[in-house]
C-alpha cells in the first residue's frame, strides 16, 4: 500500500527538481545578461520615440501641403521621410532579432 505512495513521491520530486533546474538555469542566464536585455530595451524605446517623432514631422509636413493633389514621387522632403522612417523601422526589427537571439542562448541551455 505505501510503495505506490512512496513511487509517487519520488516521481513528483524527480518532475519538480527537472523543472526547477530549468527554470534556474533561465534564470541565471537572464542574470547573466542583464546588460544585453537592459542595452536592447533601451535602444528598443529609443527607436519608438525617433519612429514617433518621424511620423509626426512627415505629417506636420503633409498638413503644411494643404488639400492641393500634389506628386510625392519628386518631393525630396517627402522621400527623406520616408528614408527615415524605413531605416527607423529596420532598426526596430534589428533590435527584435536581437533580442530573439538573446532568448535563444537562454533556451539553449534548457
Amino acid at each position: 500500500m505505501f510503495d505506490s505512495i512512496v513511487e509517487r513521491m519520488f516521481s513528483y520530486k524527480r518532475v519538480i527538481f527537472d523543472n526547477s533546474s530549468k527554470h534556474s538555469k533561465r534564470f541565471l542566464n537572464i542574470i547573466k545578461n542583464t546588460n544585453s536585455y537592459i542595452s536592447i530595451f533601451l535602444e528598443k524605446t529609443k527607436y519608438k520615440i525617433d519612429l514617433k517623432r518621424e511620423y509626426y514631422y512627415l505629417g506636420k509636413y503633409l498638413s503644411s501641403l494643404g488639400n492641393n493633389k500634389y506628386d510625392f514621387s519628386k518631393d525630396k522632403i517627402f522621400i527623406d521621410y520616408m528614408d527615415r522612417i524605413k531605416l527607423k523601422e529596420q532598426l526596430l526589427n534589428q533590435n527584435k532579432k536581437m533580442l530573439s537571439t538573446l532568448y535563444k542562448k537562454d533556451k539553449k541551455y534548457n
